[in-house]
């Protein structure tokens, strides 16, 4: 999917997975087969502001969006946010702690978000996560918007909420946003447990920017590798001329 680049209004997603009652689950889901799910946020103008790639679920518990595959199929998420001049605008939301994608049996879940954003936006985030991702094997590939001098661009933000499980391997591979001015750009962006049969972390502060605290991963929550796994936490930080603070892990 991929909604108007014409719109100065706001909210243009580009799939939106909504849910609309306490017993209704709205999903996109295969019996056996994988599943491939794309979308681009649009939105124009300096004011318009959430234009998601990909938006699972909404700002409620009593509702859940889904993505999911049955039997052996895998899962593959792919959102872009849009260009626009305000803010939040995700390639990729899991909203809600009902909300989630999952692939069962030995199907694996990648997902890729591309924070959009341009001039001051802010929170430009590649993937942010409140609801929960499992499978197999579990990849998520996030970057922050770096066409925007406003700050918290991150590659890969998970709330307290979330969390991450594998029954084999979980990769995360983050890299935060932002030029000039902006700060805070973490490469990932961790409040929620991650697990997994061998759990790799990779992120990158943003580079490209002037402003302080652009940690390469930020831990504030558990890493837990499971059976014979290992844990690999790989930090760079960011910033660049009198940038400070640009950690390369802290947890």
């Amino acid at each position: 999917g991929e909604a108007s680049t014409a719109c100065t209004a706001s909210y243009n997603f580009g799939v939106y997975i909504y849910g609309v009652s306490a017993t209704d689950t709205s999903g996109i889901s295969s019996g056996g087969g994988n599943v491939t799910v794309t979308g681009t946020g649009g939105g124009s103008g300096a004011t318009s502001t959430n234009n998601i790639g990909v938006m699972v679920g909404r700002n409620t518990t009593t509702t859940a969006g889904v993505i999911k595959s049955g039997g052996n199929g895998s899962v593959t998420v792919t959102g872009t946010g849009g260009n626009a001049g305000g803010g939040n605008n995700y390639g990729i939301r899991i909203e809600n702690t009902k909300s989630n994608i999952s692939a069962y049996g030995t199907g694996s879940v990648s997902i890729t978000g591309h924070g959009g954003g341009t001039g001051g936006s802010s929170s430009n985030v590649g993937i942010f996560l409140s609801g929960h991702v499992s499978g197999n094997g579990v990849t998520l590939n996030g970057y922050g918007g770096t066409s925007v001098t406003g700050s918290r661009n991150d590659g890969i933000a998970i709330a307290n909420t979330a969390f991450v499980t594998g029954t084999g391997a979980v990769s995360l591979n983050g890299i935060g946003g932002g030029s000039v001015g902006s700060a805070l750009n973490n490469g990932i962006n961790l409040l929620g447990p991650i697990r997994g049969n061998g759990v790799t972390l990779n992120g990158n502060g943003g580079n490209s920017v002037t402003g302080n605290t652009n940690y390469g991963i930020f831990i504030g929550s558990q890493v837990l590798a499971t059976g014979t796994g290992t844990v690999s936490v790989n930090g760079t930080g960011g910033g660049t001329d009198a940038s400070v603070s640009n950690s390369t892990l802290v947890n």
